[in-house]
């Protein structure tokens, strides 16, 4: 929630007010029945939005997600979806801080019928929900990343093929999009056995 600088209540397309994040919370108090809007910008620099209705007295607790992301309204090309079969996609991710020095590469080759994943020692053909969680990746990658962090990431990824490359630094330190990616794909796992 570090990221959250502020959101902004509406009623009708009308703003009521714009607050200030609290770490305990905001209340609202003596807001009539109707529909509300809540509009706050995520950590991918989007602005999202919250719909909710009061229809009674009752306490109503509403919670914002700033890692929220809508993956159908991606208007991003995807290198991944771009590929051909025996093109290899490489995904270098390279992080740099006061006291660390990190550089891991996954590639992915397509194959006639699917996409075969290394990493490390690992060869995996991927599953169709895997498939799925690299894509989300992309699409969170190609997001706008702001931060001030003294931690830099740099992730490189390259068609070694079309020659086609996307780079992008984050320093937002909120994000942790390889880690979060080897961890949903259950890399972490294989390593440690």
């Amino acid at each position: 929630m570090l990221d959250l600088k502020e959101f902004v209540l509406l009623k009708n397309n009308i703003e009521i007010k714009t607050f200030s994040y609290d770490k305990n919370g905001v209340e609202v108090s003596e807001l009539y029945y109707g529909d509300y809007e809540i509009i706050y910008k995520s950590i991918f620099n989007k602005y999202e939005k919250i719909n909710f209705r009061i229809t009674d007295h009752k306490q109503k607790v509403v919670t914002l997600c700033i890692d929220k992301i809508d993956y159908k309204k991606n208007d991003n090309i995807l290198l991944l979806d771009e590929m051909k079969y025996g093109e290899i996609l490489s995904l270098s991710f390279e992080s740099q801080g006061c006291f660390h020095n990190t550089k891991e590469e996954i590639r992915l080759k397509k194959t006639q019928n699917n996409m075969i994943l290394f990493y490390d020692q690992d060869v995996i053909e991927l599953s169709n929900k895997q498939y799925k969680l690299i894509r989300e990746f992309e699409i969170e990658l190609k997001s706008n990343h702001n931060g001030l962090c003294s931690s830099k990431d740099e992730y490189n990824l390259y068609n070694k093929q079309s020659g086609e490359i996307f780079t992008m630094k984050d320093q937002s330190c909120s994000w942790n999009g390889f880690w979060n990616l080897i961890k949903l794909l259950k890399l972490d796992e294989r390593k440690t056995k």
